[in-house]
């Protein structure tokens, strides 16, 4: 028996970090302690805060994690005046700051801003007729990206636009619309001319959360572009009711809202343009000044700035307007373009428990978001990290107070019951080997006690040590006699039965099966003959047979079918394709009647003959000659169908050059006939292609070398030309002969 000591005993405590004499105990990277909280250094937007290594004093449970913290968010405001000053605010727009008074360096001072707009991270573009500013840093410095974006066009941009891909858009004086896919550098029209068909200049562009772009132009018509401006579809026309004709400007909220502001109105769609409604007919309540320009911020509060530079917010959809700031920029002028940026600030605490003081080797986790966190971490030793990072460097967020709990284990030690038995493996004195075990252990988990298990083992229990296991093994079936004329062949396979566990108390036994098999009967192969004659030679050269089969398993020899002559050696060729499957309902073997080398000298045609030694109808046989073979001899026919078992069908080759049987015909019957046929010939290598077709699908092919011997057209003109010659000689010769015979004759008269 083991004895158990029953001890459990928890401390609670808490570590508080919330002054900066416990902060300064950990380590800061670009961050600080500023009068009551941890916040990002000046000039950084991330950094870290890493605090000092806790130590529990013994094992310890680490529970809980809590903190106090502030997680800004700022709407960052940028504008644009008349006198290329640029103005942002962080309050809504209560207070304004001058971050650059003359953005592009005197580059055209005067109406030097045509419209803003700012992407979605961050970056600042201005339109200035026909020139394009960037900024990256909310508008403080400025950068031209480009200085004509319409090349040669004389136009200026009058609206400037940006889709949910970050491409910017600009709608020229002529109605015509170009995208920048890349920050404003390289710049391509998009729709050819004229969106609005000549309805006037746009004033005003906006773009949808599904990436719809829309504009307003003079005639009070509301266009959209699903593609990037390329087609436009007119969604609204005169959206006002022929109230006024135009607008001032064009912005959309988050929820895909649509505002118009024209004068002192402001006009809504929530339906993508389709129809509008008036939610103020005086936004600056009597006020004389019309609204320059809309812009929607990040809690979708609607801003007018209006003639005289005051700024205007509604936080209910455009319906009611508050002045938020009076001529924020001085006398500087009109607000030519506004935007609106939200920004935003994070913390992220993460945790490490170690058991060894410096913690050494093990990574912080956790990236928990939300206060408080339960942890359920075990070990002496503990840490924490916060990281924060912001969008700008006008906002930090910042931590006050950091809480962690955790209770210091005192092991427990506890007993299990007792396992029931359980069977290992019969011995081979026919008992069972039993076991069973106790474990004592801490209930608590503290770590510090290590489990310690206690084994029992007996063997009281009879059992069989040995049971015979009854397998059956099956051999392949093999042959055992040659294949019978009636195409069977004897086969047998063995079935074995014996013990897999080799208990020794079944023999082993063995069975016997035997069947008739299927195979195909080749007949004994005669040898092949020859023959001679003194006679010319030979057109054909013999009549050699190659045969083509589809069953692999198949070997056959045939004997030539025709006496050869002293200048015809017979070929006998067996060719054997892969088989097409793995079993095949019949066999196909074909066998070509047809010499290697064939004269096509004397006689225009030799025929061939095809014979099926198969089991099976062929549907199909297909003749070809290889492209040089081709040149000089064609096969009639091309094809033969239906050739069945044992059947055959005769083939010519014909020779093709009809001018070469002419200039031979003239010289046959004269005496150097054979001699111009010896001296003017050819012989062409190749093959012939002989393909099997079923329910026209390609079963097999085989190609079957070939030679044939022709007239050299080249060497029988010249040989003619020799001829002609010679024979003109002689001609001339013997009418001399005749002429000095017939004189002396008269001499002698």
């Amino acid at each position: 028996m083991i004895a158990l000591l029953l001890v459990s005993l928890v401390l609670a405590a808490t570590i508080v970090d919330d002054t900066q004499a416990g902060f300064d105990l950990g380590t800061y990277f670009n961050t600080q302690w500023d009068t009551d909280h941890l916040e990002l250094a000046a000039g950084q937007t991330s950094g870290t805060y890493t605090s000092k290594i806790f130590d529990a004093g013994s094992l310890a449970a680490w529970d809980n994690l809590s903190w106090q913290s502030s997680i800004p968010i700022m709407d960052m405001i940028v504008a644009g005046d008349n006198n290329a000053e640029v103005w942002s605010s962080t309050d809504s727009g209560a207070n304004w700051t001058k971050v650059n008074d003359d953005y592009n360096g005197g580059d055209g001072n005067g109406n030097s801003i045509t419209d803003m707009v700012v992407n979605s991270s961050g970056a600042r573009f201005i339109l200035n007729n026909r020139e394009v500013w960037s900024s990256t840093d909310n508008g403080i410095t400025w950068t031209k990206v480009n200085d004509d974006y319409n090349g040669a066009e004389p136009q200026n941009g009058q609206v400037l636009g940006i889709n949910r891909n970050n491409n910017l858009l600009i709608i020229e004086s002529d109605e015509d619309v170009w995208l920048s896919q890349d920050s404003g550098t390289v710049w391509n029209k998009k729709n050819g001319s004229d969106f609005n068909g000549a309805n006037g200049n746009a004033f005003g562009i906006a773009t949808t959360s599904t990436n719809i772009i829309f504009a307003v132009d003079a005639k009070s018509d509301v266009w959209s572009s699903a593609d990037s401006g390329v087609t436009w579809i007119k969604v609204k026309e005169d959206y006002n009711g022929a109230k006024s004709d135009g607008a001032a400007d064009l912005t959309v909220n988050s929820s895909d809202a649509l505002f118009i502001l024209d004068n002192q109105d402001v006009w809504i769609s929530i339906d993508l343009g389709i129809t509008w409604s008036l939610v103020t007919d005086d936004f600056n309540n009597g006020d004389t000044n019309s609204g320059i320009v809309i812009f929607i911020d990040g809690n979708n509060y609607v801003y007018i700035v209006d003639g005289s530079e005051d700024v205007y917010q509604s936080t209910d959809s455009g319906a009611n307007f508050l002045r938020v700031m009076a001529n924020f920029n001085g006398v500087s002028g009109n607000v030519k373009g506004a935007t609106s940026m939200r920004k935003y600030t994070y913390l992220t605490f993460r945790v490490r428990n170690c058991s060894q003081a410096d913690c050494l080797g093990i990574t912080f986790s956790g990236d928990y978001l939300i206060s408080p966190q339960n942890l359920n971490l075990s070990g002496r030793y503990f840490q924490y990290q916060i990281g924060f990072s912001s969008e700008d460097l006008a906002i930090s967020p910042t931590v006050s107070l950091v809480d962690v709990e955790y209770s210091v284990c005192v092991p427990s030690l506890t007993n299990t019951s007792w396992t029931d038995w359980t069977n290992l493996s019969c011995l081979i004195d026919n008992t069972m080997n039993q076991t069973r075990n106790v474990t004592q252990y801490d209930s608590n988990f503290c770590g510090e006690a290590a489990n310690q298990t206690v084994i029992e083992y007996i063997n009281n229990e009879t059992c069989d040590y040995c049971t015979p296991n009854l397998i059956n093994t099956t051999s392949e079936w093999s042959n055992t006699s040659d294949c019978y004329p009636n195409n069977t062949i004897d086969q047998e396979r063995n079935l074995t039965q014996y013990d897999s566990n080799f208990c020794g108390e079944a023999a082993n036994q063995t069975f016997t099966e035997s069947r008739s098999g299927n195979c195909t009967y080749t007949a004994p192969s005669e040898t092949p003959s020859s023959s001679s004659s003194g006679g010319g030679s030979s057109s054909g050269g013999g009549g050699g047979s190659r045969k083509i089969s589809t069953a692999a398993e198949i070997v056959e020899t045939e004997t030539a079918q025709s006496t050869l002559t002293q200048n015809a050696v017979e070929r006998q060729e067996e060719i054997g394709l892969e088989e097409l499957s793995p079993k095949m309902a019949c066999d196909q073997v074909l066998e070509v009647v047809l010499p290697k080398s064939v004269v096509l000298v004397a006689d225009e045609q030799y025929e061939g003959e095809v014979i099926n030694r198969g089991n099976c109808l062929v549907q199909q046989v297909n003749l070809y000659l290889s492209p040089e073979l081709e040149e000089i001899a064609s096969f009639s026919p091309i094809a033969i169908t239906n050739l069945t078992s044992g059947a055959s069908s005769r083939f010519m080759i014909i020779r093709r050059n009809e001018e070469q049987s002419r200039l031979f015909s003239f010289l046959t019957g004269s005496a150097v006939a054979g001699a111009v046929a010896g001296m003017a010939t050819k012989t062409i290598s190749g093959q012939m292609t002989v393909e099997g077709l079923e329910n026209d699908e390609l079963v097999f092919t085989q190609n079957l070398p070939v030679n044939i011997e022709t007239l050299a057209p080249e060497k029988m003109v010249k040989i003619g030309t020799q001829l002609g010659g010679m024979l003109s000689v002689i001609l001339f010769l013997g009418i001399m002969i005749a002429i000095r015979e017939l004189k002396n004759r008269r001499f002698f008269k």
